[in-house]
């Protein structure tokens, strides 16, 4: 009698061992993320045209800037095709910069239309629609300009077409729309419509800046 209750013990001992290592060996898997003013950037699709106010410290939206146009600026062409490098994406306090980065044999500045055009979008060349987070969107037109360098015959910018801005303060997303037949085209989504302003530079640094705020 006594091997048989020292019997059911072990038995139901074990029973509850099997329970324990069932869940010490489920796991769950999360990816860190940053969230802070400086600059944030994740490549995904968007998943809504309508996005939240930025808000500074705890209540206040970021303030419509004082400075700069809304209305279209552009610049005269160069002379030869600006092969587009690379693209940054940053927020400091309530202004959002996005910045184009070419080289060139020339020594002109990019040539650019930069404007705020109403959606929906397309892919340049192929037509087929392209979706822009935002409520209202700056295009940026590059021209001469490609993301291939056709003299070393490879692909010069390999960075993503759709960068998303995390914690812009008016930015949502910079997406390509286009790199078609010298025409290389960008629009950066915003929450609302903002002046915005331009910089760009030729020889040594070849250089377009958009500033937002």
């Amino acid at each position: 009698m006594a091997s048989l209750v020292l019997a059911g013990a072990l038995a139901i001992a074990g029973c509850s061992g099997d329970d324990d290592s069932s869940t010490a060996g489920s796991t769950t898997s999360v990816r860190a993320t940053t969230s802070s003013r400086a600059s944030t950037t994740t490549i995904d699709a968007p998943t809504s045209s309508t996005v939240a106010p930025t808000t500074v410290g705890t209540s206040e939206p970021c303030p419509a800037p004082v400075s700069g146009s809304v209305a279209a600026q552009t610049s005269p062409l160069p002379s030869d095709v600006m092969v587009l490098d690379a693209i940054a994406v940053s927020t400091e306090g309530c202004t959002d910069t996005v910045r184009f980065d070419f080289h060139s044999g020339a020594a002109q500045p990019p040539g650019y239309r930069v404007e705020y055009q109403r959606g929906p979008f397309t892919q340049d060349g192929s037509g087929a629609p392209v979706a822009v987070a935002g409520n209202a969107f700056i295009v940026v037109r590059l021209e001469p300009a490609s993301g291939f360098d056709f003299v070393t015959n490879r692909e010069a910018y390999t960075g993503p077409d759709r960068i998303r801005v995390g914690s812009g303060a008016f930015a949502t997303e910079v997406v390509r729309t286009g790199d078609f037949e010298s025409v290389t085209t960008w629009v950066i989504g915003l929450r609302q419509q903002v002046p915005f302003s331009l910089q760009s530079s030729g020889a040594p640094d070849h250089r377009l800046t958009v500033t937002i705020g």
